[in-house]
């Protein structure tokens, strides 16, 4: 674990880690005192800013918000950008269905950024059911003009190989 901490210190590097690495990371964090609830935060708050200065200021965004941490990376910067004023709908994507609220008059159609939290680094299969169709919404929201931000990396890529399964969420 210390050349990971090492390498990610140095401000010379980019750190780029397997699905297995960043899982390591994750649970070596938190067995040092830090929860959970605050790597979500973290990750939410970093995407705020990456939102704040690359995507959209006060505008309408959807976040598609799946079952593991990742889906709650989403929601919660969906929570950080209403608090920016922006207008929020959320998808709870799950085996049973593809379950919307918030914000009513968001659409795919009309939504300026549109974030991916469908899936975690460790998908090593091809999306299947409505996991599969939320990520056929996110690329449509994305073909009509909006940007898309994924959490970790597009849902579909396998974050170890870098290779794609046949639905890959196209992010910005």
């Amino acid at each position: 674990m210390n050349s990971i901490g090492n390498d990610y210190n140095n401000n010379n590097h980019k750190l780029i880690l397997t699905a297995r690495q960043a899982k390591a990371l994750d649970d070596y964090t938190i067995a040092n005192g830090t929860s959970s609830e605050t790597l979500i935060k973290r990750a939410a708050k970093a995407m705020a800013e990456c939102v704040d200065e690359f995507f959209i200021k006060k505008g309408r965004a959807l976040c598609f918000v799946g079952p593991g941490n990742n889906g709650a990376d989403a929601y919660e910067l969906g929570k950080i950008l209403e608090s920016m004023g922006s207008r929020v709908r959320y998808c709870k994507v799950s085996k049973e269905g593809l379950d919307y609220s918030g914000d009513a008059e968001i659409s795919i159609k009309n939504a300026e950024l549109t974030v991916d939290g469908i899936f975690g680094i460790g998908l090593n299969r091809a999306p299947e059911g409505f996991f599969r169709k939320a990520i056929e919404q996110v690329n449509e929201a994305y073909a009509y003009g909006s940007k898309v931000l994924s959490v970790d990396v597009p849902r579909g890529v396998n974050s170890t190989s870098g290779g794609t399964y046949e639905n890959v969420v196209h992010a910005d």
